[in-house]
């Protein structure tokens, strides 16, 4: 059943599917999936979930099959009850917590401001996400709030696939990643 056990990311093995874990610092399980490629799985995790930057430590056990992995995570759900994976809800429908990011928000969002002040970003610079965010100790997503929450007409980036490049506020701003503007500490979003 099971083809190996292990800490960290594994590249893709031919026909079989990986269960992966992921653990916070104190060892609480945030959340467990199944993918054929991990890293090509966690690459997405890492840009869209605002828990990311939680994470401590992970496992990854590979199976032979698909249904057997996806048995395993079902399992998994069910009895080790990670933080933030759906949950059928026993009336119907699906539960599942959210992390709330709204400190991580704020916190991301003035040190943006601080480092613009300061130069440390500087107008033209490509500023790579996730790089950022490991910084600041947030999560991409939210770092990529803390964008749009920058003030209008004083600086302005676009986005470049995962990238933004800061701009000057006078360039004009690509209109298909206008957003509106949202407040914290209670994120409005849509």
């Amino acid at each position: 059943m099971t083809a190996q056990v292990g800490p960290g990311k594994g590249a893709p093995i031919a026909g079989r599917t990986a269960v992966y874990r992921f653990f916070d610092a104190d060892d609480v399980l945030l959340y467990v999936g199944i993918a054929t490629n991990v890293t090509k799985r966690w690459r997405q995790h890492e840009n869209a979930k605002n828990w990311w930057h939680l994470i401590a430590r992970s496992s990854v056990t590979w199976f032979e099959s698909r249904s057997g992995a996806e048995a395993e995570e079902a399992r998994s759900v069910d009895e080790e009850r990670p933080l933030y994976n759906a949950r059928k809800h026993p009336e119907g429908g699906w539960e599942q917590l959210r992390y709330d990011d709204s400190a991580d928000l704020e916190r991301a969002h003035l040190k943006l401001q601080c480092d613009l002040a300061d130069g440390t970003l500087l107008p033209g610079q490509r500023i790579f996400v996730t790089r950022l965010a490991s910084q600041y100790g947030v999560s991409a997503s939210t770092l990529r709030w803390a964008f749009e929450l920058l003030p209008i007409g004083t600086f302005d980036c676009s986005r470049k696939g995962l990238v933004f490049v800061a701009r000057e506020a006078d360039k004009p701003r690509d209109i298909r990643y206008a957003r509106k503007r949202v407040q914290y500490p209670r994120v409005a979003r849509w």
